[in-house]
């Protein structure tokens, strides 16, 4: 089952990185957008949208995790994946 491989905090949302960043001329709006026209996913789903310079985090809910990173998985790139899971943070 692929469920045990995705991290689900206790508010059932799952954090995902996303391989664009400001370098790529990427802002808060111009990310949800991209994911939305991709995935087909509510704007309002994706919260705590973080961008830095060659990546960028979203939070959103379980459902809507799974079909982002089906959808992304379709697109074809040269670098590595688009979208997937974030890693757990490591702890210092």
């Amino acid at each position: 089952s692929k469920i045990k491989d995705v991290s689900v905090d206790m508010k059932g949302t799952v954090r995902l990185f996303v391989a664009r960043g400001r370098a790529d001329n990427m802002d808060p709006r111009k990310l949800v957008n991209m994911i939305r026209e991709i995935a087909q996913v509510d704007s309002w789903k994706i919260r705590d949208v973080r961008i830095f310079d060659k990546f960028s985090f979203i939070t959103v809910p379980f459902a809507e995790a799974e079909i982002i990173l089906h959808a992304f998985k379709k697109q074809k790139t040269t670098r590595k994946p688009i979208v997937e899971r974030a890693k757990e943070r490591k702890r210092r």
